[in-house]
């Protein structure tokens, strides 16, 4: 009897794989907390996300966007960045692009 990879998963490639998924999605998932978090505050204290760097400080929103244009424009690029990750769209080359828009639109750009 042979075994077929989905049966018998190399445990490097399912470390990676789970790696790779948790590095693709955290800054996504992060800025929706975020968003989520400035649009449910009355106080200006969920405006910027402590982040640990050389000396650790916050990043604030620098642009703010009518609501309306900010929901069309982080719509439109999610599904243009996951249709070219799901291979309905090519090159692959657009992802990258369009994963970066999608997440400077949900850290740096607020809402209003």
């Amino acid at each position: 009897m042979t075994t077929t990879p989905a049966t018998n998963p190399d445990s490097k490639a399912v470390l990676f794989g789970l790696f790779n998924r948790i590095l693709i999605w955290s800054p996504i998932v992060g800025g929706i907390i975020h968003q989520v978090l400035m649009f449910f505050s009355t106080t200006n204290e969920w405006d910027r996300i402590w982040v640990v760097l050389d000396p650790p400080g916050h990043i604030s929103p620098f642009a703010s966007l009518e609501v309306g244009w900010w929901v069309v424009l982080t719509f439109m690029s999610a599904m243009l960045c996951l249709l070219t990750y799901s291979d309905r769209i090519r090159p692959h080359r657009l992802i990258f692009p369009f994963y970066a828009y999608l997440v400077f639109l949900l850290i740096f750009v607020k809402p209003v």
